[in-house]
């Protein structure tokens, strides 16, 4: 078994919190993303997985084994870093190779091994170069054969695709996701960045100021977020205040601050007469010039635009003079709208969702 699980466990720093009674089980063979902003914990739970630092209190357990006071090299952990961590001095060949000529594994197996290792990152040819010879993405395949040469029972990865640009990012997180399946290896991945969490996780935990804000597979967080922080974390919101009036079995009604009446469908145990926040994503929007019959309707002006290729964002500024963004894709039919042009924004009732009204976001 290769599970990690920690129990209550937490990591100070003189004054500072880093990791506050932080308790979650990643399972056996899964892929598991910590996502959050810098200094909200997340290296330094990968760091106590690796047993790098110690925690002042709680377990942590790997394969049902308590791992406190286990030094790192007993732990059987590989980890790959954000900078690579390469020897420059050493060969490709020889980067991969240290780990296990450090454990004095024989040289037949220390070859057998290496060169499994090349072949699963694909870097056949590339064994007698030097770091300073090979591309970013090479020199990251060759940070994760090390780490994977010694056959670890679970993989620890932080930010390791950070350094890349997003068109070799990209293709590396497919390769990334499609080796740990390949091999049923337990994996961690520390990111702060939203969509390689979507993309690469089984389940994802948001944690914020060394806390865990919500654990649960991309589609649930992106989809049912606990609380602000986490809908604006993952992802962009457009967000509406109001007042809760009407409750019925699918849906929940607010009337705005600016007098139109908004409806919902998941509402987190709201009541009538609660203050609310009605949160709708961009991609959920849709622009037309002529008013329809969906309850979630509002007139607008388009203030700016931006051209993606595959979509175009909006801004429209509605009659209120509240400020909301559209993700549209582009289509061939579809002309666009123009700077300026007035337009309804709409919504599908089942396309938002209530949270409480906060004054301070918090985990």
């Amino acid at each position: 078994m290769s599970s990690v699980e920690l129990q209550q466990v937490s990591k100070n720093y003189d004054q500072v919190v880093a990791v506050d009674q932080v308790s979650l089980k990643v399972e056996d063979g899964e892929f598991f993303a910590l996502l959050g902003p810098s200094g909200s914990g997340k290296t330094t739970i990968l760091r106590l997985i690796a047993g790098f630092i110690e925690p002042d209190q709680g377990k942590i357990l790997i394969g049902g084994s308590d791992m406190n006071g286990v030094p790192p090299e007993r732990r059987n952990i590989g980890v790959v870093f954000q900078n690579y961590a390469l020897f420059p001095h050493l060969t490709a060949w020889e980067n991969v190779a240290f780990g296990l000529e450090v454990r004095r594994f024989p040289k037949k197996e220390v070859a057998e091994r290496v060169k499994e290792a090349f072949a699963l990152v694909r870097l056949e040819g590339m064994e007698q170069r030097y770091p300073r010879q090979l591309s970013g993405g090479q020199q990251q395949r060759v940070a994760l054969a090390r780490a994977l040469v010694t056959r670890p029972r679970v993989l620890l990865l932080d930010e390791p695709l950070g350094a890349l640009d997003k068109k070799l990012r990209t293709q590396m997180q497919v390769e990334l996701r499609q080796l740990q399946q390949s091999l049923g290896i337990t994996a961690i991945f520390v990111t702060h960045d939203q969509e390689e969490a979507l993309t690469l996780a089984d389940r994802i935990a948001v944690m914020d100021r060394g806390r865990i804000c919500q654990i649960g597979e991309p589609a649930a967080v992106y989809e049912y977020p606990v609380n602000l922080f986490v809908s604006n974390f993952l992802g962009q919101s457009n967000i509406f205040r109001g007042i809760v009036t009407k409750i019925n079995a699918d849906f929940a009604h607010i009337q705005t601050q600016y007098g139109y009446e908004l409806v919902a469908g998941w509402r987190k145990s709201k009541a009538i007469g609660e203050s609310a926040l009605l949160i709708v994503r961009p991609e959920k929007i849709n622009l037309s010039r002529q008013p329809s019959e969906i309850p979630n309707e509002v007139p607008g002006k388009v203030v700016h635009r931006i051209y993606l290729g595959t979509n175009t964002t909006y801004v429209i500024q509605l009659e209120s003079g509240e400020v909301v963004t559209a993700f549209i894709q582009n289509k061939a039919e579809r002309s666009g709208f123009s700077l300026g042009e007035s337009i309804f924004v709409s919504w599908a009732a089942e396309n938002c969702f209530l949270l409480d009204e906060v004054t301070q976001d918090s985990c």
